[in-house]
């Protein structure tokens, strides 16, 4: 890509952080509970149903009313995105690539800090995050990029998502349906690429899930009946292999 389609790429992930933002204060809850819409500390209603409320909060991380922290700390979701898109964008061959790795650093950074929270990846963002990465390859395949690349990304989707389930199946503990279903954007955006970012971004997740783990083992924080958010690991995988593909698929634009 072209450095004002890099700076663009970094313009849009620093616009992501409201939507993010609120995304994380509504979806971070147990699972079966429903969607949060108020202040946990004074009861005051911050967000306006399915909408994207225009406040203040969604920048500050505070309540409006009496100003407590129930939100992300300003900037971290932001310089994030922003930062993880600037080092993808130099992948995208083509603009509907491009936006396909917007909205999938976009989603997957929300799900990671939801994940952290609630040790939990809500439907609410997995599924349209898949359907949203795969329609915007689907798009970029029908312009500039061969259709079988699309076919491969598909495929390396589904079976991503499947290697989750059968882990899901094997260890309940471990492993959970959320992971799977995240697997599916994660996959399929690998897959575009070819399937050695597929086997590398999923080597790197289970490395670095390992050795998190192991660290905290060491610093008696975990216990190993306990378990650790996963989804993190998988996007900063994904985000890794990506990045160390030897060349972006499709024809570069300048």
């Amino acid at each position: 890509m072209s450095p004002g389609w890099i700076i663009a790429a970094s313009v849009a992930g620093l616009g992501a952080g409201p939507l993010q933002r609120w995304l994380v204060f509504t979806g971070a809850v147990p699972a079966g509970q429903a969607r949060q819409d108020r202040c946990p500390v004074c009861g005051h209603t911050v967000t306006a149903g399915r909408r994207v409320p225009r406040s203040a909060m969604w920048l500050t991380g505070r309540c409006p009313r009496c100003r407590s922290r129930i939100g992300l700390r300003p900037l971290m979701p932001e310089l994030a995105t922003a930062a993880v898109l600037t080092v993808l964008a130099t992948r995208a061959g083509s603009v509907p690539e491009l936006a396909a790795l917007a909205v999938l650093a976009a989603g997957a950074i929300a799900l990671a800090f939801i994940d952290a929270a609630v040790r939990r990846l809500p439907d609410m963002l997995t599924l349209p995050l898949a359907a949203g990465v795969t329609g915007l390859l689907a798009v970029a395949a029908s312009t500039s990029h061969p259709w079988g690349g699309l076919l491969r990304a598909v495929l390396a989707g589904a079976a991503l998502a499947g290697f989750y389930i059968a882990l899901l199946l094997a260890a309940p503990a471990g492993i959970g349906p959320g992971d799977a279903k995240f697997a599916l954007s994660l996959g399929t955006m690998l897959g575009w690429y070819g399937w050695a970012e597929l086997f590398t971004a999923t080597l790197c997740a289970f490395l670095g899930a390992g050795a998190y783990a192991l660290m905290l083992l060491l610093r008696h924080r975990l216990s190993r009946n306990d378990t650790f958010a996963f989804g993190p690991f998988t996007a900063a995988g994904a985000f890794l292999a990506i990045l160390a593909a030897s060349s972006a698929a499709g024809t570069h634009l300048t």
